[in-house]
């Protein structure tokens, strides 16, 4: 088959996209980590989506984010928009930001790779979907290689050094966990028909949006330190990386490669962001145990080994669909 086909083209275009996407989420724990050297988790947590939110509605109005919906349809769901992003933003950013400065950007990645077991749990209760044994399999797994990668303790995080300081970094990633597996659960429920990049541009802008004006708001009632020292140009520069690449770049990217080759091939790589977050945080000046690395092994073996089996067996399935499909029409005209 050429590489000039649409189909060699479409399946280039969508790992290229998703190897972007690994990059730039990865790189996101261990940068902010260091940000975190010098800034309130806060600050930085309600910075990066005032950066962002001009530029996710941006995307929202260009042939980017498919056709958007009517000025109407937007005002109609504002109130779901703001719940979204309430959720995806507010509660996510914060809890995970506090919880990489609590727990270290090496606990926090390994912590939250194994967001799918979150995401299981939730389907289970919000819509009754009972996980087969494949990925129970997979989850009994990485559960074990999640506590072998905490018992090092939390020596990286930029707070105390102590077992309970740990297990608060680890309760705010998992809360932060918890927010996004919601908001993506409802987001599918309640803007059922919205183009995909629409509806992750209109939501997290949304929630950047309120977040900036909460944070205004507490500043200037004392609550919190109001106005934030000016950055440095290279924290800055920081910021900006983990506003523009972390969260726009990496959600169209997201997005392009799910459309290409579909939503369960793409969550292999998620499986990935880890070792480049662990990777990066190596490089910046983290230590780095045996203990992190077996732990990280064993959750994406579970992870995912489990999304491989799924996806072969749903590959399976279809093949005999269509196969059946085939026969159909000869079996009649026998008939």
């Amino acid at each position: 088959m050429s590489l000039s086909s649409p189909a060699v083209r479409a399946v280039l275009i969508g790992n290229a996209a998703l190897a972007v996407t690994v990059l730039c989420w990865g790189s996101m724990v261990p940068l902010m980590h260091e940000l975190l050297r010098r800034h309130d988790a806060l600050e930085i947590a309600v910075l990066r989506y005032a950066v962002a939110a001009p530029l996710l509605l941006a995307i929202l109005v260009s042939p980017i984010g498919g056709r958007p919906p009517a000025a109407g349809t937007i005002a109609g769901a504002l109130p779901r928009l703001l719940v979204l992003g309430v959720l995806g933003v507010i509660v996510f950013a914060t809890a995970y930001t506090f919880g990489i400065y609590y727990a270290g950007p090496v606990q926090a990645s390994i912590v939250g790779s194994a967001a799918p077991v979150i995401a299981v749990a939730l389907g289970w209760l919000l819509n009754r979907d009972v996980p087969d044994r494949t990925l129970l399999l997979g989850i009994a797994v990485a559960v074990p290689g999640t506590a072998l990668a905490l018992s090092a303790g939390n020596a990286n995080a930029l707070a105390a050094e102590s077992p309970w300081i740990l297990a608060l970094g680890v309760a705010l990633v998992l809360l932060a966990n918890v927010a996004w597996s919601l908001y993506s659960a409802l987001a599918r429920r309640w803007m059922d028909g919205w183009p995909p990049v629409a509806l992750t541009a209109a939501t997290i802008a949304a929630g950047g949006i309120l977040f900036s004006l909460g944070y205004v708001a507490a500043g200037l009632a004392g609550l919190v330190r109001f106005p934030p020292p000016a950055p440095t140009l290279p924290d800055a520069g920081l910021l900006v990386f983990v506003a523009v690449f972390g969260i726009c770049l990496g959600v169209v990217c997201w997005n392009l490669g799910v459309a290409r080759l579909g939503l369960s091939l793409a969550s292999l790589y998620l499986n990935v962001t880890p070792i480049v977050a662990i990777g990066l945080s190596a490089v910046l000046g983290a230590d780095v145990t045996a203990a992190h690395l077996a732990g990280t092994a064993l959750v994406i073996l579970g992870i995912g080994g489990a999304q491989v089996q799924r996806l072969r067996d749903a590959r399976a399935a279809d093949r005999a669909a269509d196969r059946a499909a085939d026969r159909a029409p000869q079996t009649a005209a026998e008939r």
